[in-house]
């Protein structure tokens, strides 16, 4: 008797501490912020798959410095920027295009925001978990607040670095 009240005492601590310790996914985008908060610059590549009718990938490359210069990079434009001037090469056309940035209302690249958007403007649900280039991650699933926002999204976070 005294063997199965020991097993069921060790299952219920099991329980709560795996309960305890199970993150949800408004604590792993307030991580995220937190990370981002921490950092001075980052780089990575992004994956964007959208499917409006016709299935797309798209690969992004990216660097940025805070407080506001970044790159990025795709089979067919770079986008360079200081802060106060943007740089769009065209690839396909062997173009460059110049824009001072207080003319144009064209955001700039900021993580941050990203993740701020993303707890301000959707519900966010952790599905699980998965490997990425041998790496654990996050699952989450955003999923738009109101009207305004019309595109479900997964995504997935870097356990170990709390970045996408």
């Amino acid at each position: 008797m005294k063997g199965v009240k020991w097993m069921l005492v060790c299952l219920f601590l099991a329980i709560l501490i795996v309960g305890c310790t199970q993150l949800t996914a408004e604590q792993i985008a307030e991580k995220m912020q937190e990370k981002y908060n921490s950092i001075k610059d980052m780089k990575g590549t992004m994956v964007v798959t959208t499917n409006f009718g016709k299935k797309q990938t798209q690969t992004i490359n990216f660097e940025m410095k805070k407080p506001n210069k970044w790159k990025s990079e795709n089979e067919r434009m770079l986008t360079i920027s200081n802060g106060k001037t943007m740089w769009i090469y065209d690839k396909q056309k062997n173009e460059v295009i110049k824009l001072r940035l207080p003319e144009i209302k064209q955001p700039e690249f900021d993580y941050g925001k990203i993740v701020k958007d993303m707890l301000e403007k959707y519900d966010l649900k952790l599905v699980g978990e998965e490997k990425v280039s041998n790496r654990d991650c996050y699952v989450i699933e955003l999923k738009p607040k109101g009207k305004d926002y019309f595109i479900n999204q997964k995504l997935w976070v870097d356990k170990d670095y709390c970045i996408l």
